[in-house]
């Protein structure tokens, strides 16, 4: 059981993958929401729910999961973002700016050790749960 309770948002479009990050996590005592696609992943985003983790899959079917970050780091959202891919060694081999770079990045396949360490990582402190996500 988790020492906190973190609201996470696992896009992944493989339903064995993503199935597997929803029960560990879900077995760990976090909130877990679930998106197959990048536009899913963005309604979620901009629903009622404030998510503190979004753990991404890069490659979903109808685009790349990096218009998924760019809309959590353009409206500034308080939510992380790990990375999950197979496309790449390091993070160093998306060549992002700065300010679009994950907060997190794994290599698939996944290790669901070191996803749930992050998840724990990103808990919330008291007082500092980020704020509901509005649409705009």
């Amino acid at each position: 059981m988790a020492l906190g309770k973190c609201r996470v948002l696992i896009v992944e479009d493989d339903p064995d993958a993503r199935l597997a990050l929803q029960n560990m996590l879900q077995l760990l005592g976090h909130e877990v929401r679930c998106a197959e696609t990048a536009a899913g992943a963005i309604r979620e985003l901009r629903s009622q729910r404030a998510f503190d983790a979004v753990i991404l899959d890069l490659v979903l079917p109808d685009e790349n999961g990096m218009v998924v970050l760019s809309d959590v780091r353009e409206r500034k959202l308080a939510t992380r973002v790990a990375v999950v891919t197979a496309l790449c060694t390091t993070e160093g081999d998306l060549k992002l700016p700065a300010e679009m770079r994950p907060d997190a990045f794994f290599r698939k396949p996944i290790d669901a050790y070191a996803i749930a360490g992050w998840v724990a990582e990103c808990v919330p402190r008291p007082n500092s749960r980020p704020q509901q996500n509005h649409a705009g």
